[in-house]
Parts: C-alpha cells; structure tokens; sequence
C-alpha cells in the first residue's frame, strides 16, 4: 500500500502512517508527484478526496470511507470489514469515466464565469429551503 500524507497537512499524515503502523501495517511513504502515483496504481482509497476524481482521469477507481458528492462514481466503505468486496466491485465494474466526470462537472457543479451562475445558485439554495429572502437578498 502506497501513501502519500495530504500536501497541506503533513504532520497529520505522519500521525496517521505512524498509528497505521504500530498496528502493524506497512504502508510506503511517498512524496512521488500524485499523477505519477495514479497512473502506476489499481485504484485510489481515501476518506473523500479529490485525488480520486484525479483517479478518473487515469481511469482508476476510487473507494471511500467518507461521503461524498460524487458517491455514485464510487464505492463507499462505511465498515472496515466492507473494503475488501468494495475493492473488488470497484475494479470489477468501472463506469465509463469520461461520461461520468462530464455527468459530475456538467450537470452538478456550477460554473462560476456563467452568466446564468447567480441565478443557478439561488435556484439551489431555494430548492434546500433559503430562497433569496431568507438569506436577505433583495
């Protein structure tokens, strides 16, 4: 199991490895360039990263152990004792990650040069109970 401790928190990475390992784990470190790492992996594992999506552009699956906005592109681990059937769902049967990250960017995220953005945003936010009055727009 190759690691690499997140870029803006590294001591907390190495807080983790370290705990991983007194359990008597053996993850490698790394600092490789993350790019370099999915290309040579299998698939990505983390809580809910980004690095998974950068995963989708190498073609690689992701597992997480958190939630996420783009659980349908994953297999979500809620259970320690889940990883294992995740992992192997996960490489068994991989969307098509072109169609699916212009899915997730195209339709459920906001493109904040749009001219439309503002309005896209206030439709959200009124969807999820704070229309524009509520939030004290005027």
């Amino acid at each position: 199991m190759l690691v690499k401790p997140h870029p803006l928190k590294p001591e907390l990475g190495a807080e983790i490895i370290a705990a991983v390992q007194a359990k008597g784990f053996a993850p490698i470190t790394t600092d490789a360039n993350v790019h370099d790492i999915l290309a040579a992996c299998v698939a990505t594992v983390s809580i809910n990263s980004a690095t998974a999506m950068e995963g989708f552009l190498h073609g690689k699956p992701a597992v997480l152990f958190g939630r996420s906005d783009f659980h349908a592109l994953v297999e979500t681990v809620r259970q320690p004792g889940e990883f294992s059937a995740a992992l192997a769902q996960a490489l068994a049967d991989p969307p098509d990650y072109a169609k699916a990250l212009h899915w997730y960017f195209g339709q459920h995220c906001l493109d904040i040069a749009a001219d439309s953005f503002d309005a896209r945003l206030l439709a959200i936010f009124a969807e999820a109970g704070f229309d524009a009055a509520r939030l004290g727009l005027h």
